[in-house]
């Protein structure tokens, strides 16, 4: 019995896991043993429909562990209590209503902000890249202008071609 309560699960099916929570109580075996014509007999139906009632809270303590449930509920057999139930379920579906649609604001919500997010981390991951390039022209243009100093501290060398003679008479004219 157990695997067929897993197996349901997560199909949630409330009236067949009414019924395996019924076959399954200490109840359930002479309810099985009830003959075919049982239904006449009130006594025997009221004792279902509190034990289904019994059954359906306690799934539903079990599914929603924080949910409030009316242990008193009003017969149904009375009109204005009826009533009373229909306009609380009426107040229940507008809840529910109200409920849903919040949700899909906030699932249009979410999708917008994970978009959002998805534009911000490609922009982050284009301007690392950036960086990553400023950083290397910076190391290309450190390193030249480390081999312009080293070059500029050096002397001529004797093998090195002479100088414009042009140039070397304009700096004769100019310490005379």
């Amino acid at each position: 019995m157990k695997t067929v309560w897993l197996s349901i699960q997560h199909a949630n099916e409330p009236v067949v896991r009414v019924a395996l929570e019924l076959v399954c109580s200490r109840y359930g075996k002479g309810i099985l043993q009830w003959p075919h014509t049982w239904w006449p007999d009130e006594e025997k139906r009221k004792l279902l429909k509190g034990l289904v009632h019994s059954c359906l809270k306690d799934i539903l303590r079990f599914l929603k562990p924080g949910a409030v449930l009316d242990d008193d509920e009003p017969p149904l057999e009375d009109e204005d209590a009826l009533a009373a139930a229909q306009q609380r379920a009426v107040e229940w579906e507008e809840k529910y209503n109200e409920c849903e649609q919040a949700r899909q604001i906030l699932e249009v919500q979410l999708a917008n902000a994970q978009r959002e997010s998805d534009v911000a981390n490609a922009k982050v991951e284009e301007l690392e890249q950036s960086v990553q390039k400023y950083r290397e022209e910076l190391k290309q243009l450190r390193a030249d202008l480390a081999a312009a100093k080293a070059s500029a501290a050096r002397p001529p060398s004797p093998s090195s071609p002479p100088g414009n003679p042009q140039e070397e008479q304009e700096e004769r004219r100019r310490s005379t």
